[in-house]
């Protein structure tokens, strides 16, 4: 129930950045629209959350930076539709993610891991303070010049993984 309570919020969240974005708010009315708009949200819905001038912001950065890089890689026509993988992910984390995510490979691949391996908030920003992404599996061997290629592969995927090594202290 929560995970449905969670998609159909981010659902709504993409809706009013799409709608900002495909509006083009603020090249219309100018730099104060999305202020303006997150006001007379607060003013009009007094007992809901969520409608802060940062908040309002973000989901404008969310919904353009995928409408963005999916228009680079995909054909997209006038609107995007909200990936469903983005529903299993809580807002706060969708934030960190636009916000340190260059690329949708790299998006996707720290959304891949919330949903995974249930990542804190904390623990993601962790992850994409140390770069994981760009780091992962980039050890320096010598896999290339001493193993024959199909072993030097497997050997690298090898260090690409994560161990668990609680065993250790048993």
């Amino acid at each position: 129930a929560s995970i449905r309570v969670n998609t159909t919020m981010l659902e709504f969240y993409w809706s009013i950045g799409r709608d900002l974005v495909a509006l083009r708010a603020e090249e219309r009315w100018g730099a104060g629209v999305v202020k303006q708009f997150a006001l007379d949200m607060r003013q009009a819905f007094p007992d809901a959350t969520g409608f802060s001038h940062t908040n309002v912001k973000y989901m404008k950065q969310w919904y353009s930076f995928y409408f963005e890089q999916f228009a680079k890689s995909h054909q997209v026509d006038g609107q995007l539709e909200m990936p469903e993988a983005l529903g299993q992910v809580p807002w706060k984390h969708h934030v960190y993610i636009v916000s340190k995510c260059q690329t949708l490979e790299e998006a996707f691949f720290y959304i891949n891991k919330i949903t995974t391996e249930g990542w804190s908030r904390s623990f993601l920003e962790h992850q994409l303070a140390s770069n994981l992404y760009e780091n992962q599996g980039t050890a320096i061997t010598n896999f290339d010049t001493t193993l024959p290629i199909s072993q030097s592969e497997s050997a690298k995927e090898l260090l690409k993984k994560e161990y668990d090594l609680s065993f250790i202290t048993v």
